[in-house]
């Protein structure tokens, strides 16, 4: 749990933030509202998971066979500035 990251997006006018627990295998998000005045009892929280893979040594960067139509980033940046 010490490698997890999380990005937390609040779908309400307020904050979110959270704890790790992880002597309970927890991860607890809490929120509150900015219009607390509102009585708001839910609402929605976007999160984002991301930790290491733990399975590295299986997979490696590069596919087994060559790709006969690669996707170059290079192309959509000249075709953006262009």
């Amino acid at each position: 749990m010490e490698d997890l990251s999380i990005i937390l997006t609040p779908g309400f006018n307020g904050n979110v933030w959270y704890e790790k627990r992880p002597e309970n295998n927890q991860l607890v998000i809490f929120g509150r509202s900015m219009n607390q005045e509102l009585g708001i009892k839910e609402a929605e929280v976007s999160y984002r998971l991301v930790a290491p893979r733990i399975d590295t040594d299986k997979w490696g960067n590069e596919p087994d066979e060559p790709v006969k139509n690669p996707i170059r980033v290079s192309d959509f940046i000249k075709k953006l500035f262009n």
